[in-house]
């Protein structure tokens, strides 16, 4: 690595932490004012009677505007809650990444320092990548603007997120339903979406490194295995250390993210299961289904890719003994290095340390959530 590359990456990190202050102090005021909206409404609901409390908060004409409204509207505590559950484990998940913000800059390091590797390959995922991030951006978008359109000329439309207060203006009316809508898709799927897609690039450039490092065993052979054999063993150490730097880091987050998902899908599956769905709150469950569906579904396979590379390679490393034995017997020194690489144990990245990321846990998971979403349902 050139002198000052390091120094370069700081750089870099300082000049754009004022933008992302920016940024963090715009979301968490949104939080805030979403949980201080969904607080306040359930403390009015326990304490004012029906007739008195549905006719302020939600004077509709009886029209469902969002299932977030329809969940205050109806008194259903446990949707709510998981709407509620969803914004603090949003706000947790933020603020643990942001503890072990120098365990992210030692990680990314790291791969700055390994930037040739399958350069190719990695261009191509960062292009997709970006593509997924500008679309998850237009889609909160247009979400807003959908929202804004359905709720355009009812009456009461607002009220939900001014608490009570009426505007005269309808045309302030739409705009405020636009913010809302806005600051609710933000919450509950383009943020989840955004730390997922952050979580998985990581551990993809991982992944590369393991790969590579693959491939470099495979080309290994008797003549060559002298010269690179303490370069292999050292290589694959400090890989390893950095493995389990990224179990440790992400391991919380992980956790978070992953019950994050399970609420996204429970709102939208206890909807269904409990109401009728009107046409214009069929996009809302959908992006709260395939939000906590791609969360799922992208930790699971993107994590299980780390200890399958690391299997990848210790079977690599026992074909390439086994081929050197055969042709040199004289290689003790050098077999007995690759042999403590054959004999390392597989890293799983891990949730909390209770679940091992296995592509066999995709099935399980969606069968858990449904099981328990019915029996939350149903339960009195």
């Amino acid at each position: 690595m050139r002198p000052g590359a390091v120094m370069v990456k700081y750089d870099e990190l300082h000049i754009v932490q004022y933008w992302y202050l920016f940024l963090e102090c715009f979301i968490g005021l949104i939080y805030l004012s979403l949980i201080r909206i969904q607080i306040e409404l359930f403390i009015a609901y326990l304490k004012i009677p029906a007739d008195v409390i549905r006719p302020r908060f939600f004077s509709s004409g009886g029209k469902v505007k969002t299932s977030l409204v329809e969940t205050y509207h109806s008194g259903d505590i446990k949707l709510g809650l998981a709407y509620i559950f969803i914004d603090i484990l949003s706000l947790t998940l933020w603020y643990s990444l942001h503890n072990k913000r120098k365990n992210l800059r030692l990680l990314i390091l790291f791969l700055n320092t390994r930037r040739n590797i399958c350069p190719s390959v990695d261009k191509n995922y960062h292009r997709w990548i970006n593509i997924f991030v500008l679309g998850n951006v237009i889609a909160t978008i247009l979400f807003a603007v959908v929202f804004a359109c359905f709720t355009q000329g009812v009456d009461g439309a607002a009220e939900f997120w001014t608490l009570g207060s009426k505007f005269s203006n309808k045309k302030y009316e739409t705009i405020l339903n636009f913010i809302g809508g806005y600051a609710y898709y933000l919450v509950y799927s383009e943020y989840p979406i955004s730390f997922t897609l952050s979580t998985c690039k990581l551990v993809y450039r991982y992944g590369l490194v393991l790969q590579q490092y693959n491939e470099d065993i495979k080309n290994l052979n008797y003549s060559s295995i002298t010269a690179k054999c303490f370069e292999i063993a050292n290589r694959y150490t400090a890989i390893e250390q950095n493995i389990h730097l990224l179990k440790d880091t992400l391991s919380f987050s992980l956790f978070l993210m992953l019950v994050s998902g399970f609420f996204n899908i429970y709102t939208a599956l206890s909807y269904i299961l409990t109401y009728d769905v009107p046409l214009h709150i069929c996009a809302e469950l959908s992006s709260n289904a395939c939000t906590g569906a791609m969360i799922i579904i992208l930790l699971t396979i993107y994590c299980s890719r780390i200890p399958e590379y690391m299997m990848a390679i210790k079977g690599s490393v026992g074909s390439v003994i086994d081929k050197n034995q055969m042709h040199n017997l004289n290689l003790v020194g050098e077999v007995r290095f690759l042999t403590r690489i054959e004999n390392k144990d597989i890293v799983y990245l891990s949730a909390g340390g209770m679940i091992n990321f296995t592509k066999s846990f995709l099935l399980p998971a969606f069968g858990t959530i449904l099981t328990y979403s019915i029996l939350i349902v149903k339960l009195e």
